[in-house]
């Protein structure tokens, strides 16, 4: 009887790793390079404000701004960078008052091979 116990035991033990071992773990990283936004283009009106983008990427991540024209410094980006998640990641565009012309800026975000542009402009006081 006790054998028997002991052997059913073994059994269970090996049915339960057999078990496990079919169960596997997703990487983040075996997955294919994934940069994806709600939107690419985004206005914010003339008295300021913040248009909150999500982003679905799946390796570390960072932003840059390219600003066009004249007018440099008037957008930013928060967070500007993140660490890679299987999450969406909200960001936001945020930008003051613009009394002067029309504005535009490029928010260039960089995975490894990947980069995705989200166009941002903003009216200007003198453009109304």
């Amino acid at each position: 009887m006790r054998n028997l116990r002991i052997l059913l035991s073994a059994v269970v033990v090996v049915l339960s790793l057999i078990g496990l071992s079919g169960c596997k773990h997703t990487n983040i990283y075996d997955q294919p390079e994934k940069l994806e936004a709600n939107t690419t283009l985004v206005s914010i009106p003339a008295s300021g404000g913040i248009a909150n983008v999500v982003l679905d990427v799946n390796r570390d991540w960072a932003s840059k701004v390219k600003f066009k024209g004249e007018s440099k410094n008037w957008l930013i980006v928060t967070p500007d960078k993140g660490a890679a998640t299987v999450n969406t990641t909200p960001i936001q565009l945020s930008a003051d008052t613009n009394d002067g012309k029309d504005r535009e800026a490029d928010v260039i975000i960089s995975i490894g091979s990947k980069t995705l542009t989200i166009v941002v402009t903003q009216r200007g006081m003198e453009g109304e």
